[in-house]
């Protein structure tokens, strides 16, 4: 059998006469069928590689390491939790933060390549830092504004901030509130935004992702991770308004692509609650 080639000419592009309408059909197909970029997708620049094992098991590793060693330490010094808590509270966070630490490197960081920008560690801009900064008045705003509807509906429940459960009333020495002020304006938030959105938020966004609509797995994944934010501070007091932060924070991170921005309005947060209740007190 011989096997002729194809003559370029037949494969040429029709003529306009000889489409018989199809730039039409094809607008008309394009309006039913939109293109994919129509529909919002996920960033893949800003997708993680894990997803709910790592994201649970991140969590139960980090409070359990916590719990472990704070427990330890009571037993070794019980004293110090009687005579002073805040300093032991102080103390035992840092076995969190280190269990924090620990499970970045175990569980992310020596399984997965991209560094620590894969939990949120990208510089965002100066822009979007500021932004991030300018918004804890809304959020502030909005956060009293849960507060008194809360209030309203559930007079009983003395909702009121953690800050009030963690300072102690009466006058702090000029070193201890310094040492205060830079434990809950800067390293309780590094620490926690590693943990509540650079690990347990992006690993609930990746697992739902798979089922829903990326802004649903978004908005689903915020939920979770705030209602675990509100929940892991063991205050009951203070669940609905750590609660609305932690789903706030999830979004300031979402939207910033950045654990510096969240951090920066979860620092700032911390350290108006801190200069008030000290001013109060």
């Amino acid at each position: 059998m011989k096997i002729g080639y194809c003559n370029p000419i037949s494969i040429s592009s029709p003529s306009s006469s000889d489409r018989g309408g199809l730039p039409e059909r094809r607008e008309q197909a394009s309006l039913l069928n939109p293109p994919d970029q129509a529909v919002p997708q996920a960033d893949s620049r800003f997708d993680v590689p894990w997803g709910l094992p790592q994201a649970v098991g991140g969590l139960l590793l980090v409070f359990g390491l916590y719990l472990v060693a704070s427990g330890v330490f009571y037993s070794a010094d019980q004293s110090l939790y009687t005579r002073h808590n805040l300093e032991f509270g102080v103390i035992a966070y840092q076995f969190l933060v280190a269990a924090v630490v620990l499970t970045s490197v175990v569980l992310i960081l020596s399984r997965f390549r991209g560094g620590l920008a894969l939990l949120g560690f990208r510089f965002p801009g100066w822009k979007v830092l500021g932004l991030s900064a300018l918004s804890v008045v809304g959020i502030l705003i909005a956060t009293e504004i849960v507060a008194v509807l809360f209030d309203a509906l559930f007079p009983g429940y003395h909702l009121q901030g953690n800050a009030k459960e963690i300072i102690p009333h009466g006058h702090i020495p000029p070193l201890e509130a310094i040492g205060i002020f830079v434990w809950a304006s800067i390293e309780a938030p590094l620490a926690e935004e590693t943990l509540f959105r650079g690990i347990l938020f992006q690993g609930l966004r990746h697992f739902f992702v798979r089922w829903i609509p990326y802004q649903w797995s978004v908005a689903v994944a915020a939920v979770v991770s705030g209602l675990v934010f509100g929940f892991a501070h063991g205050e009951v007091h203070t669940w609905p308004v750590l609660i609305f932060l932690g789903i706030t924070l999830a979004y300031v991170f979402q939207l910033a692509r950045s654990l510096y921005a969240s951090a920066l309005v979860h620092g700032i947060i911390n350290a108006i609650s801190v200069i008030v209740v000290m001013h109060s007190s």
